[in-house]
């Protein structure tokens, strides 16, 4: 199945139901902008499993371990949340991380800041280095026309969704090894203890399910079934076209 569904203006990601026996695990998938409600859904889930794992690149743990060259990347990526929080309003959502609460029995299991940091391609680094002169263009496009800006990305988006896989590895395919496949592996020695409890729960990014899954399913867990919770949807009063037409016209201007 897949992960992320795009259909009718609507982008979706799933709550998928496993069972082995007498163990069940709920696998939450979610996106990490998306609309209010749809926050409200999730946190609905979430409550309803008492136990579980969640992700969120944890904070350093070893400093030293950072090559002197790479370690003023860290400030930025430790910036990643304030940056959703002002995409979010970019794009008249709101971000996961500030609508989502977890209960004492759930855990964060995820790499570290320098874990990633180390594992990263350089030719990422260096992509994210250049984010703020991206944002303040981003920036300029939301201040002179929101509704054109937030049309144009979130059709993109979708597109990129739907059509070539996930839009966040699109930036770097060779990332897939440490932004996917190398946290679910840190993700699975927690969860290796754990899979005979009988109520389980796990909450990570919708492109980690297809990992997920597979692993699942090597354990002798089957799926039970998947409930599907939409994220965002478009404008339908804009075409995407006006949107970049609209936007073009923006651009045009701040080049004069």
């Amino acid at each position: 199945m897949k992960f992320i569904r795009v259909n009718n203006g609507k982008l979706s990601t799933p709550v998928v139901q496993y069972r082995r026996g007498d163990s069940t695990i709920t696998a939450i998938g979610v996106i990490h902008l998306g609309e209010k409600r749809y926050y409200h859904q999730v946190q609905k889930v979430l409550d309803s499993v008492s136990y579980g794992f969640y992700e969120g690149v944890r904070p350093v743990s070893d400093l030293n371990s950072v090559p002197e060259g790479r370690q003023k990347y860290l400030t930025q990526f430790a910036s990643l949340s304030e940056t959703y929080r002002t995409l979010a309003t970019y794009f008249g959502l709101v971000a996961q991380k500030d609508n989502l609460a977890y209960a004492d029995g759930w855990r964060n299991s995820d790499i570290t800041l320098d874990q990633l940091i180390v594992a990263s391609p350089e030719k990422v680094l260096k992509k994210f280095s250049r984010l703020p002169e991206s944002m303040e263009k981003m920036r300029l496009y939301h201040e002179a026309d929101p509704q054109a800006l937030a049309r144009v990305v979130k059709g993109a988006s979708m597109f990129m969704f739907k059509y070539l896989g996930l839009a966040i590895t699109a930036m770097n395919w060779s990332w897939n090894k440490v932004i996917l496949d190398q946290r679910n592996q840190t993700l699975f020695k927690s969860l290796e203890p754990d899979l005979e409890k009988e109520d389980l729960g796990i909450i990570y990014g919708a492109g980690h399910l297809k990992g997920i899954d597979r692993y699942l399913r090597k354990n002798g867990f089957k799926q039970e079934g998947a409930e599907w919770l939409p994220a965002w949807e478009l404008d339908q009063e804009l075409s995407f076209s006006e949107a970049l037409k609209r936007i073009s016209t923006v651009q045009n201007k701040s080049k004069k």
